[in-house]
């Protein structure tokens, strides 16, 4: 269980610890003072245990890691979360180091198999792109975005009738999904085809 949950519950504990320390102070001047020293001791060792917490909170890298160590490393959701920030600082091969790491350790977790395409997708590697992308229209078929995604996979394929069915179903699913329109529209008048009403 995470750490923070337990601030709220322990509030009553805490309460009734000091009302206790109260109690015993005012019967006598040398527990009081022995509560004083304890008090000291308790409050130096909670501020040396703060200064090392907040190095597992310095950024988003440090806290999944500290996550991932925490568990040995077999977190799934720390190993995506890590592959997202490496995908944002533009690091492909450590992110889907990460994003193959979650998978192995949850297969059907969704998101990491759509992570790991888009990067796929970004180095070029398609024909792994296409088949994380299936992998999730075969978990979550309702998802649009995968319908599209592969189909922009595809089309860098040259599956430009694949392509255009994967569009189409997207939009059948989300049929505001601008990206989708444009770029079937543009597939369409590059293929010399029409783009059939209500599609």
């Amino acid at each position: 269980m995470a750490d923070r949950y337990t601030y709220v519950p322990l509030i009553g504990l805490f309460i009734a610890i000091t009302w206790s320390f109260i109690g015993i102070a005012h019967s006598s001047n040398i527990l009081r003072y022995g509560i004083i020293g304890l008090c000291s001791c308790i409050l130096i060792g909670l501020s040396i245990s703060t200064h090392i917490q907040l190095r597992n909170w310095h950024d988003r890298v440090s806290i999944w890691e500290h996550a991932l160590k925490s568990c040995n490393g077999n977190n799934c959701v720390a190993n995506n979360n890590l592959g997202v920030i490496m995908n944002e600082r533009g690091k492909f091969d450590e992110a889907a180091f990460y994003y193959r790491k979650a998978i192995e350790q949850y297969p059907k977790f969704t998101f990491a198999h759509f992570n790991l395409g888009v990067v796929m997708a970004k180095t070029k590697n398609f024909d792994e792109a296409a088949y994380c992308f299936r992998k999730v229209i075969e978990q979550q078929p309702e998802l649009a975005l995968s319908h599209y995604y592969l189909g922009r996979v595809l089309q860098m394929q040259g599956k430009n009738e694949e392509a255009i069915s994967s569009y189409r179903k997207s939009l059948f699913l989300q049929p505001n999904l601008l990206e989708a329109q444009t770029d079937l529209k543009a597939l369409l008048n590059h293929s010399g085809l029409t783009q059939k009403k209500g599609n």
